[in-house]
Formats: C-alpha cells, sequence, structure tokens
C-alpha cells in the first residue's frame, strides 16, 4: 500500500506539466472569400507554420496541445493569394494561444477580429487599451 502511494505522490508532477487541450474556431465574411487558415506558434526557437485549415462557409477550427500560455499567429488567405507563401499574407493576427477553446469572429478580416473565451486575451487587449492614452507621451519621450 505504501508502495502504490509512493509510486502516485510520485507521479503528481509529470501531471501538471502535462500538454493542455486548445481549440480556435473562427468566423469570417464569405464575402471576402477567405479559402485557408493557417496557424503559426513558436517552436524549438522558430516561428513554425504549425496547421491550416480550410475555411467553408466562413468557418475554420484549429484543435491542439500546449504547455503553457504563448504568443500565437493566424494567417488567412484569400481568393486570388493562391500565388503567395504563408508567410507572405497580409492579414495576419497576433493572439495568446492557451487551453480552452478561444473563439475568434470579424465583420472583415482576421486582423480585426474580436477574441472571446480567453482570458489571456481580454487581459492583453485591456493592456493594450488602457496604454493608448500614453503612447503620444511615449513617442514624444523617444524622439
Amino acid at each position: 500500500m505504501k508502495r502504490s502511494l509512493f509510486i502516485l505522490l510520485s507521479l503528481l508532477p509529470l501531471l501538471g506539466a502535462a500538454q493542455k487541450s486548445f481549440t480556435i474556431s473562427g468566423k469570417l465574411p464569405v464575402g471576402k472569400a477567405p479559402v485557408k487558415a493557417y496557424h503559426n506558434m513558436m517552436q524549438n526557437g522558430k516561428w513554425q507554420e504549425v496547421d491550416s485549415a480550410d475555411i467553408k462557409n466562413g468557418i475554420f477550427s484549429f484543435t491542439g496541445n500546449v504547455e503553457d500560455p504563448q504568443q500565437a499567429f493566424l494567417r488567412i488567405r484569400y481568393k486570388g493569394e493562391e500565388h503567395l507563401p504563408s508567410s507572405r499574407l497580409k492579414d495576419v493576427l497576433m493572439f495568446y494561444l492557451e487551453s480552452g477553446t478561444i473563439h475568434m469572429a470579424s465583420e472583415d478580416l482576421i486582423r480585426n477580429a474580436r477574441i472571446t473565451g480567453s482570458i489571456v486575451n481580454q487581459e492583453a487587449r485591456e493592456f493594450s487599451e488602457a496604454r493608448k492614452d500614453y503612447e503620444p507621451a511615449n513617442m514624444r519621450l523617444a524622439t
């Protein structure tokens, strides 16, 4: 009994380090003809395209695992951009990837998307909005 308890307790730190699952779901207007979404994140010290998804009727989704919240990018390919490599696409959204379900929705471009379902992204948005008042003063000090 003591041995079983010891083994169970020794495995607890490994359970805490386990990766957690995420889902990214997105909705874009079909009028702009989005055709594919690309998910990029840092892996082994380099930005990597880790997944792509076809956009059907303006809807796309990704699933995966992440250990800790981290910065990620979503790039959208539109009809007519088939000749461009995904790294050259212009409609890009930076966000923070974390476990759970992250929803993205926009009335025009992904870079203007509203992100919900994510505490880290909500806090980043609030921080960005709060510092807007100080940006002009910071720019004057920097020059």
